[in-house]
C-alpha cells in the first residue's frame, strides 16, 4: 500500500503488464528503450510501475491546456514539480527530457515541502507526502496547477489526477471540478480513458 514504506519499493518495482493501444503508444513514445524492459516491438512488453506513471504524467501534458496567464512568455517551459520521490523524479526527468509540447520544453524539479509550488504546471505528490497533500493544495488554490496523487485509499485527499493499481493495471481518475476552479481545461479523449471521473465542466466545450 502506498505510504507503507516497507511495500514501496516493491511495489514501485512489480512489473505490469502492458495492455490498450493508448497505453502502449504512450510507453512506446515517451520510454527510452534502454529504460524499458522486454522487447519493445511487441505488445507483451512489460514495464515497471514507476516508467507507466512516469509516461502516464507526460501524456497528461499533452492532453491538458492551461491559462495563457500560465506561461509568462509563448515558449516558456511546462515545470513539472515532483515532491517526497527523487527516484520517480529523476526517472520522469529522463523520459520528457528533449521532448516538447506545443513549443514548450519540459522540466522536472525535485522539491522538498514547503516550496514555492506557483511556479509549477503540474505537481505530483509521491505516497511519501500524502499526509501533506491538503496544506499543498491550499498552498497553490486559485492558481493554475495540475496536482497529481498516487493513492488508492479513497479516504485520503486526491489531486486533480490520481494514479492507482488495479487488477494490476495503472489507472488514473480525474476531478473535473477541481480542473475547473483553477482554469485548466482536460481534453475529451483523456476524460474517456480515465477509470472514474468527478464532476463535469460547466462552460461550453470539452
Amino acid at each position: 500500500m502506498p505510504g507503507l514504506s516497507t511495500n514501496k519499493s516493491t511495489l514501485r518495482r512489480r512489473l505490469l503488464c502492458v495492455s490498450g493501444i493508448f497505453l502502449f503508444t504512450a510507453l512506446l513514445a515517451a520510454i527510452p528503450p534502454e529504460m524499458a524492459a522486454g522487447n519493445a516491438g511487441t505488445v507483451d512488453r512489460t514495464v515497471t510501475e514507476y516508467e507507466v506513471k512516469a509516461a502516464y504524467i507526460y501524456y497528461f501534458a499533452k492532453f491538458v491546456d492551461w491559462p495563457q496567464i500560465a506561461f509568462p512568455a509563448k515558449s516558456a517551459p511546462i515545470t513539472i514539480g515532483v515532491i517526497g520521490d527523487d527516484e520517480f523524479g529523476a526517472l520522469l526527468g529522463n523520459i520528457v527530457k528533449d521532448k516538447t509540447i506545443q513549443e514548450h520544453a519540459i522540466q522536472v524539479r525535485l522539491l522538498k515541502w514547503p516550496a514555492d509550488l506557483r511556479v509549477c504546471h503540474m505537481v505530483f505528490v509521491g505516497s511519501s507526502e500524502q499526509k501533506r497533500f491538503r496544506q499543498i493544495a491550499e498552498s497553490i488554490q486559485e492558481h493554475p496547477v495540475l496536482t497529481i496523487t498516487e493513492t488508492e485509499d479513497s479516504s485520503q485527499s486526491k489531486g486533480i489526477m490520481n494514479l492507482f493499481v488495479e487488477g494490476g493495471k495503472v489507472q488514473f481518475e480525474i476531478n473535473i471540478t477541481d480542473a475547473e476552479k483553477v482554469k485548466l481545461r482536460i481534453s475529451s479523449k483523456l476524460l474517456r480513458l480515465a477509470r472514474g471521473t468527478v464532476g463535469s465542466y460547466s462552460g461550453k466545450g470539452e
